[in-house]
C-alpha cells in the first residue's frame, strides 16, 4: 500500500491508543489496530465492489464475497472482522477493564 494510506491508518489508530494504556501494550495495540484498518481496506479494495472477500479458490478460480453488516451506534467499529482487530480488542479489554461503582 502507498505510504500515505499506511500513515493515515497509523494516525487513525493512534486516536484509539493513548498514554493511559500500559506502556508495553501501546505499540502492540497501535500495530494491531493499524493492521486491522489496512486489512479491511485491502479486502474491500480487492473485491472492486466494497464487499469483503469471504473465500477464494485457486483451481477453476472462484471468489465468494460477503457484505459486512453496517456498524451501528452501539458498535461503530467491528474489530472481529480481522484477526488483528480481535487482538486489539483483547488488549483493549486488558487496558480498559469494566468498572463497577456501587
Amino acid at each position: 500500500m502507498p505510504d500515505a494510506i499506511v500513515e493515515f491508518a497509523i494516525a487513525e489508530a493512534s486516536s484509539f491508543v493513548d498514554s493511559t494504556w500500559i506502556e508495553t501494550d501501546q505499540i502492540l495495540a497501535l500495530s494491531y489496530l493499524t493492521a486491522h484498518f489496512l486489512m479491511v481496506r485491502r479486502s474491500r479494495a480487492e473485491s472492486g465492489s466494497g464487499q469483503q472477500i469471504k473465500s477464494r479458490t485457486i483451481g477453476r478460480i472462484s471468489t465468494t464475497y460477503q457484505t459486512p453488516e453496517q456498524p451501528n451506534d452501539k458498535d461503530a467499529e467491528d474489530f472481529t472482522t480481522t484477526p488483528y482487530g480481535t487482538r486489539f480488542m483483547n488488549l483493549c479489554t486488558l487496558n480498559n477493564p469494566a468498572v463497577a461503582i456501587i
